[in-house]
């Protein structure tokens, strides 16, 4: 996958390192004896019900791999299937209590919701170094965006202006995170969109003065499929 090798080559270039994702799928459970992994994103998302709930999938994948660091999706707009912005909160929370060492937001676009939701996790103890802020390129419409609200703003917008709107949202959120921000990226095949932005970051922005994530070798891939989507 061309794409795949051009996206991790602009990460290896800023000193960020790839997280695995490993997804709830039957097929993925019972090939898990025979990966290594120092750390993985885990995320739900099965037609098996047994494997279906995110706590259960994620205890599962604690207990198969204990010297695995894992990380756990969060939502800075509550899950699409959660009943309210409190009950995705504490379903978060008590992936973090059972083990999780980080979060990995899921899609948001907008800065001042990414924000509120740091902060309402630090109100219950969790500190901002454990939230790994994820990004993806802003699509044209709502298509592809598993129940995220876009900003009416992005709709039938240029790739340049969308591509300047992600700048932004990353130069935004590396000033608020401080020394502490380690994004994540949901590449969704935009590779050269992404090029393109990492070039464009300025040389002294708090990303590039930021420590590169120690959590898994970007030159050594870990041993799963990995494909940037939608986390549940």
């Amino acid at each position: 996958m061309a794409w795949w090798n051009a996206i991790q080559s602009a990460q290896r270039l800023r000193g960020i390192a790839h997280v695995p994702h490993l997804i709830a799928q039957s097929e993925v459970e019972a090939g898990l004896s025979g990966v290594e992994m120092r750390a993985a994103l885990v995320i739900r998302g099965d037609l098996n019900p047994s494997l279906y709930d995110g706590l259960s999938w994620f205890k599962r994948v604690r207990d198969h791999f204990p010297q695995t660091e894992f990380y756990v999706a969060a939502y800075p707009d509550p899950h699409p299937r959660a009943e309210s912005a409190a009950e995705d909160l504490e379903n978060l929370l008590r992936k973090l209590q059972a083990g999780a060492h980080t979060a990995i937001t899921q899609f948001c676009f907008d800065s001042r919701r990414l924000e509120a939701f740091v902060l309402a996790l630090e109100a219950h103890g969790i500190s901002r170094a454990r939230i790994r802020p994820g990004f993806r390129l802003p699509p044209a419409s709502e298509e592809n965006c598993f129940g995220v609200p876009l900003p009416r703003e992005f709709e039938g917008r240029s790739l340049e202006n969308r591509e300047a709107a992600l700048l932004q949202l990353l130069i935004d959120a590396a000033g608020f995170w401080g020394p502490e921000f380690r994004p994540h990226f949901f590449v969704m095949q935009d590779a050269a969109s992404w090029r393109r932005v990492l070039r464009a970051w300025p040389s002294n922005s708090q990303a590039n003065r930021g420590t590169p994530d120690s959590l898994a070798d970007s030159s050594a891939p870990d041993k799963v499929c990995c494909k940037d989507e939608r986390s549940g």
